[in-house]
């Protein structure tokens, strides 16, 4: 078939109308293609940082965490614990006098949850009065050890070491070496009682004196029964009242005892400072010609705690 020139100029010009608009159509396609993907979240999401970008954060969860503080240090964990008491007094006038007062009383414990426990505890009472030509110095000093085991909350079995120096009763040089059994009577929070039951080997040197008869012993040996309670009493959050008396009959001179007793009340000013009261007494029911049976002492002043 032949076309004339006016229709292959319009067949032409159909062709070219055509394949302008497939043009135009496959651009706008591959622009489209092109363009990036928008990805849109789910709506809680964008709920949820709508309503973080509108709430300010507060000043407090702007401040760094603060750093832990170390716990604090149980009663009945490893370590030592107790307290040391000190007081000192001066008096002047006709008679001049100076006293002086320290007491320890400390635990150790080995473990948390240990069954054996230490106990140390130590007194010194020292006194000195002067007069026209007259001076009296009167100096005492007690220490011990003691060493616990648990056999159950309630009961322990003990082994003690003990040794004194009592001037007013003629008293050197005193060693006690004892053992026994204990017993937890009373287990509270605001109140500890205990009490104890065991034997002693005791030897004694005493000091010489002009007063002594010609030919008195300076040593002796015998053997003692010990008894004896420990108690630790809060009355109050601000009182602390702890007391231990030790009984001690002779059973190798019979009739003869003698006790020792010490009592303290606390009264804090911080937590590691208080104000004390304390009352120390060592008794012999026999002492030596020219001593004395009892040595007491009152004295105030601070105590430590540790």
């Amino acid at each position: 078939m032949r076309f004339g020139r006016d229709q292959r100029l319009r067949l032409l010009f159909k062709n070219r109308s055509a394949g302008c608009g497939l043009l135009l159509f496959a651009l706008a396609s591959l622009m489209y293609a092109a363009k990036p993907e928008r990805r849109t979240a789910p709506a809680h999401a964008n709920a949820a940082a709508k309503a973080s970008a509108k709430t300010p954060r507060s000043r407090r969860s702007r401040k760094a965490a603060p750093p832990a503080q170390p716990a604090p240090k149980k009663l009945n964990s490893a370590g030592w614990h107790g307290a040391a008491n000190l007081g000192y007094s001066m008096g002047t006038g006709n008679t001049t006098s100076r006293s002086f007062t320290g007491n320890l009383d400390a635990t150790y414990r080995h473990s948390d949850h240990a069954r054996w426990v230490s106990l140390v505890k130590a007194t010194a009472l020292l006194a000195h009065s002067s007069t026209t030509g007259l001076t009296i110095v009167s100096n005492t000093f007690s220490g011990g050890l003691r060493e616990d085991r648990k056999l159950d909350k309630w009961n322990y079995l003990f082994a003690l070491a003990q040794y004194d120096y009592i001037q007013p009763e003629g008293i050197h040089l005193r060693q006690s070496y004892g053992g026994g059994y204990g017993r937890e009577l009373v287990l509270r929070p605001r109140l500890h009682l205990s009490g104890l039951v065991g034997l002693n080997y005791v030897h004694t040197r005493f000091i010489a004196s002009p007063f002594l008869p010609a030919g008195t012993p300076l040593t002796q040996n015998s053997a003692e029964l010990l008894l004896g309670e420990n108690l630790m009493w809060n009355p109050s959050r601000r009182l602390t009242l702890t007391h231990d008396l030790n009984f001690y009959p002779n059973l190798s001179q019979s009739g003869q005892y003698r006790f020792d007793t010490n009592t303290t009340l606390a009264a804090p000013i911080t937590s590691r400072i208080a104000l004390t009261a304390s009352f120390v007494d060592f008794y012999i029911s026999d002492p030596l010609p020219g001593n004395h049976t009892n040595n007491a002492t009152l004295a105030t002043g601070l105590g430590l705690k540790f």
